[in-house]
């Protein structure tokens, strides 16, 4: 991959595949101290996301064939276990990114965001229902 790069939104057009590679790459880096892969990693996760989230919802879409599709009710349709897979990438990204990494912080704000987002599309627990 490093030696024939694609963007993002070619190589990574699914969002799980935050989940797959990017970690990887991270750990490649601290394994082996060659910036090369966190590098490859923040430029391939800055494109991926850049077509594939969704600036209003602050959710990604599945794959590049479902940006801005409608589902009957007319709302946009994301793939919620996909958000998950997104979520638990950049978790794992951070895991191993160096702390002073200029892309650091722009990671903790999307998960940030995205935690905000999925808390607020979620129901009410039966617990949460019970006490109301």
């Amino acid at each position: 991959m490093l030696n024939a790069p694609k963007p993002g939104r070619e190589d990574w057009w699914w969002c799980d595949a935050l989940f797959m590679a990017p970690p990887v790459l991270a750990r490649l880096n601290a394994a082996t101290g060659d910036k090369k892969y966190v590098d490859y990693l923040n430029t391939m996760w800055w494109d991926t996301t850049d077509f594939l989230f969704d600036q209003d919802a602050k959710l990604y879409y599945r794959t590049r064939t479902t940006i801005g599709k409608l589902n009957p009710n007319g709302k946009k349709i994301f793939w919620a276990r996909g958000n998950g897979w997104v979520m638990a990438g950049t978790v794992r990204v951070l895991q191993y990114l160096p702390k002073n990494n200029q892309a650091r912080n722009r990671y903790v704000t999307l998960l940030r965001t995205m935690a905000a987002s999925v808390s607020r599309l979620q129901g009410k627990t039966d617990m949460e229902a019970e006490s109301a």
